[in-house]
């Protein structure tokens, strides 16, 4: 299975060579013509270098699309595979990971569900391999 990671990274590799390239053209044609036609046309020159520019930034910004769209599917994988716990499961990667404000011991959550801090290791750890094995089956 290729990465989406790995099909940026080509595409973006691809897409650089190709700026190359039409840089290189721009650069060949213009020593084409005669010096007068050179120095008289700069704009003309530079707007063929916008195009350079102008695809790199469209690149640029589908990557940026490319990478919220990434974002919010790893976090609708992880809400859903939240979902999937149990409660008691849940409340325990809760306060010991996702709590900003108050992040809870161990021997705290082991006093309030009656277990030993080592169970709620195990708890911890056990929902942990559950949520990476959700998120990466999608």
């Amino acid at each position: 299975m290729v990465s989406l990671r790995r099909v940026k990274e080509s595409f973006l590799e691809t897409a650089f060579q190709v700026a190359l390239v039409l840089r290189e053209a721009v650069s060949v044609q213009r020593l084409q013509q005669p010096r007068e036609e050179r120095w008289n046309q700069g704009k003309p020159n530079v707007g063929r270098g916008r195009l350079v520019h102008d695809l790199i930034g469209e690149m640029q910004h589908r990557d940026a699309i490319a990478n919220a769209e990434w974002q919010d599917d790893q976090e609708d994988r992880l809400r859903d595979a939240l979902e999937g716990l149990d409660e008691r499961s849940r409340d325990i990667l809760y306060s010991r990971w996702l709590n900003d404000e108050h992040k809870t011991g161990l021997q705290e959550l082991a006093d309030k569900y009656g277990v030993s801090a080592e169970r709620i290791r195990q708890i911890e750890s056990a929902s942990m391999k559950k949520l990476r094995k959700a998120i990466e089956m999608h």
